[in-house]
C-alpha cells in the first residue's frame, strides 16, 4: 500500500497532467478470491477498452536493492518493452516469473483486469540483491514465506531495508507515466489468451463512438440481463423450468450432436431426463448484438453436475454458445443453444 500511495503522490506532484487519466485503486479481499478486483472488473470506472494498462503491486521488497526484478505477465504484452527500458535506466534486468509452476499471474489482482482484456502485469521483488551472495535473496524470500507470511509474526521490523521498495516504486511510477503519455496503448502479443477479450472491448469502444445514442450498449445490457436471469432461474427453480421459460417457440437445442427443435420438443427432452440433483451454472464472457438490434450472440463458460440413476456423480464443463432473438413484446428468448 505504501508503494502505491507514493506513486499516487508522484503523479499528483507532476507539473503537467499525463495525456491519459491515472486511476489508483486499492482493492480488497484478494486472499478470499480476488473479490475486490473482480468487482471492479464487473463495474469498471471506464470502459475496459479505454483502460490502457494495469500495473499491480501485491507485496514489497524489504531486503534491499536488487539488480533485477520479476515481472509476472512478462512475454504476454508490449508492456514488456516499457518495463525493460525503465529497468535498464536503473541498471536492472527484468526476469519472468521465477516460480511459474505456482501460477501467480492467475492468483493476484492483475488477472481480473486481464480477463476483461486490459494488458496487465504484476511487478514483483527481484532476487539478486546488491552486495549479497548468490542465492541469498531466494533464501530470504522463502524464509519469510515459511515463518512470517500470513502469520502472527508478520510485523514491521527494524532490520527491514526499504531501499529496494523505493526503487521498485520509482520503476512503477515511470512505467505508468510512459504508458499514460504514449500515443498508442499497450497490446497483448498475437495469440495470447487475453487478446480476444481485448479485441472485443476495443470493438465495443469503437461501436460506442459510432453510436452516440448508446443503442448498442443498451441492447447488450438487455441481453446480458436476459442471460443472467436465465442462469439465475436455472439455479433457483431448476434447469427444465429455466429453459422452457427462455426458449422461443422455434428454439433449437444442440445436445450431443442431436438437434431438438421447437419448444414442445425441448419440454419433452427435459421431462425424459433421468438425472437427479442437476446443477447447471454459466455466465456470458462475450455478447454481441446485430446492427438492427434483433439478434444477439453470447458465449462463455458453463459447469454442470448431476447424479445418474445409480447415484454416480457426473460432472462436465465447457463453452456454451447461445443465439438470442428479440420477441414481439421486446423481450429476448434464445433460438439456439
Amino acid at each position: 500500500m505504501a508503494q502505491v500511495l507514493a506513486i499516487a503522490g508522484a503523479f499528483t506532484a507532476l507539473p503537467e497532467r499525463p495525456r491519459r487519466s491515472v486511476l489508483i485503486a486499492f482493492v480488497g479481499a484478494e486472499e478470499q478470491g480476488l473479490l475486490g478486483s473482480a468487482y471492479y472488473a464487473e463495474h469498471p470506472s471506464f470502459a475496459p477498452g479505454r483502460i490502457a494498462a494495469n500495473i499491480n503491486y501485491d507485496s514489497g521488497n524489504i531486503w534491499g536493492r536488487t539488480s533485477d526484478l520479476s515481472m509476472l505477465g512478462y512475454g504476454k504484452s508490449t508492456l514488456d518493452q516499457v518495463v525493460i527500458e525503465v529497468a535498464a535506466a536503473q541498471g536492472r534486468t527484468v526476469k519472468p516469473d521465477q516460480l511459474p509452476d505456482r501460477g501467480y499471474f492467475y492468483r493476484s489482482d492483475q488477472f481480473n483486469f486481464a480477463r476483461i482484456g486490459v494488458p496487465a502485469m504484476y511487478l514483483k521483488t527481484g532476487s539478486e540483491f546488491i552486495g549479497r551472495p548468490p542465492g541469498w535473496g531466494v533464501e530470504q524470500i522463502l524464509f519469510h514465506e515459511e515463518h512470517y507470511y500470513h502469520q502472527p509474526g508478520d510485523e514491521i521490523r527494524d532490520d527491514w531495508d526499504f531501499a529496494g521498495m523505493v526503487e521498485d516504486a520509482r520503476l512503477g511510477f515511470e512505467v505508468g507515466l510512459r504508458v499514460a503519455n504514449a500515443g498508442e496503448m499497450p497490446v497483448w502479443y498475437p495469440g495470447d489468451e487475453f487478446e480476444a477479450a481485448r479485441r472485443q472491448e476495443l470493438e465495443e469502444v469503437s461501436k460506442a463512438e459510432e453510436d452516440p445514442s448508446g443503442k448498442y450498449a443498451s441492447w447488450r445490457e438487455e441481453v446480458r440481463a436476459a442471460e443472467s436471469a436465465f442462469a439465475a432461474m436455472a439455479r433457483a427453480q431448476g434447469v427444465k423450468e429455466a429453459f422452457l421459460a427462455f426458449a422461443a417457440e422455434d428454439a433449437v437445442l444442440n445436445r450431443n450432436n442431436r438437434l431438438i427443435q421447437g419448444r414442445q420438443a425441448i419440454k419433452e427432452y427435459f421431462e425424459n431426463q433421468t438425472l437427479k440433483d442437476v446443477v447447471l451454472e454459466w455466465s456470458p464472457e462475450f455478447i454481441d448484438v446485430a446492427a438492427e438490434g434483433d439478434i444477439a450472440y453470447t458465449y462463455g463458460n458453463y459447469q454442470f453436475s448431476a447424479r445418474d440413476a445409480d447415484g454416480k456423480l457426473l460432472e462436465d464443463k465447457g463453452i456454451f454458445h447461445t443465439v438470442w432473438k428479440r420477441q414481439a413484446d421486446g423481450s429476448w428468448k434464445f433460438v439456439w443453444d
